[in-house]
């Protein structure tokens, strides 16, 4: 049997977020973009970011939005947050019973706040 050489590829992607004021530093416009982004700069009006220290088992975390975003939008992207972190904790830790509360938190949290659900079937 012939051991064939691997070679590891190394690859980075940058991504760069850009936060216009106001005088009164509130967030106006937010503009981010990829060098895995073949669209270039995208718009956003909020965005969530967390990143783990596992030295000191703790997490610095960004979030911010603009004045023009909506509650309803706020609600909306809530919502979608919740489900994306159950899709996630379950890729990661392989526990589908935890991720399945997080996506019924998710559901109840949607209803609670007036988001409407189309049911499947």
């Amino acid at each position: 049997m012939c051991a064939k050489n691997i070679m590891a590829v190394e690859r980075n992607a940058k991504v760069t977020i850009n936060v216009g004021m106001d005088e009164e530093n509130m967030p106006e416009n937010i503009n981010w973009e990829s060098t895995d982004n073949p669209m270039g700069n995208a718009e956003a009006k909020a965005f969530l970011l967390s990143f783990w220290d596992g030295k000191s088992n703790n997490t610095f975390r960004v979030d911010l939005w603009t004045k023009e975003m909506t509650v309803n939008e706020m609600n909306f992207f809530f919502f979608q947050n919740f489900i994306t972190m159950a899709d996630v904790f379950q890729r990661s830790t392989n526990n589908p019973e935890a991720a399945n509360e997080i996506r019924d938190f998710a559901v109840k949290f949607g209803k609670k706040v007036g988001l409407e659900f189309k049911s499947k079937g």
